[in-house]
């Protein structure tokens, strides 16, 4: 076979070779660009969804999913001020009562003054309600 098609068959393989790590790149950076996308999304959603909560109160109350949802997930464009507590009446904890009415009255005043901006959140979690992984999560 080597009568001067063996060159020609070795050039329509290279080329078949840098076609298809041409297509290979080509998908990837579509689907790179669709993660990042994706990932833009999610943040949005995100964001959207804080706002909506901060709406109804300057204090969002979150659980341990919804901790690790939006104050531990990367990437995250805004910052958090989290209290972690326990205000049930069985826990007798009178600390806890009165680090949480100043805490109130922090939030309160950031969100109602002319500094406030849509990239501050104040969370807190309560080891009662749902939120002992959270605190465990902290001691480590």
């Amino acid at each position: 076979w080597d009568c001067g098609f063996g060159f020609i068959w070795d050039r329509v393989e290279m080329k078949g070779a840098v076609w298809s790590i041409g297509l290979l790149l080509l998908l990837l950076s579509v689907s790179l660009g669709a993660a990042q996308k994706s990932s833009s999304s999610k943040l949005e959603s995100r964001v959207s969804q804080m706002l909506e909560w901060n709406k109804r109160n300057s204090v969002i109350k979150l659980s341990s999913e919804k901790f690790n949802t939006y104050v531990k997930s990367k990437p995250r464009n805004y910052s958090v001020v989290a209290m972690l507590t326990a205000l049930k009446p069985q826990r007798e904890c009178s600390v806890c009562q009165d680090a949480n009415d100043e805490y109130v009255i922090l939030a309160n005043s950031y969100h109602y003054s002319n500094a406030y901006s849509s990239r501050l959140f104040f969370v807190m979690v309560d080891i009662d309600e749902d939120g002992y992984e959270i605190f465990q999560w902290v001691l480590e």
